[in-house]
């Protein structure tokens, strides 16, 4: 006679109980007690704000154009980065055929 199967919400193991009329004890993958109980997340760590400024400065940081201009740069960068990683892949692939012959 098959058996409802349990869950194990810790682990998330399925089985079928050998004694259906009596609640199991631990999960037999994880071993955990606590295997029909959700697990505990762990609560969001409390900020507390020291003497907020009472006024906001008219100009911070930078400007959204300088902004831009920066992602700019940050994009010329990576692309030249790609391409002198394409070159180094290169020149170790081809040493490596070398080497092997």
């Amino acid at each position: 006679m098959e058996h409802a199967a349990l869950t194990c919400i810790q682990c998330g193991h399925v089985w079928h109980p050998h004694y259906p009329h009596r609640k199991p004890r631990i999960c037999p993958n994880c071993k955990s007690q606590h295997w029909e109980k959700p697990k505990e997340t762990p609560a969001a760590p409390v900020v507390e704000v020291i003497d907020p400024p009472t006024t906001v400065p008219e100009k911070q940081g930078i400007t959204n154009d300088e902004l831009v201009e920066e992602i700019k740069d940050l994009r010329k960068q990576i692309e030249l980065l790609k391409e002198k990683l394409d070159k180094i892949e290169k020149r170790c692939s081809t040493a490596l055929c070398i080497k092997t012959i």
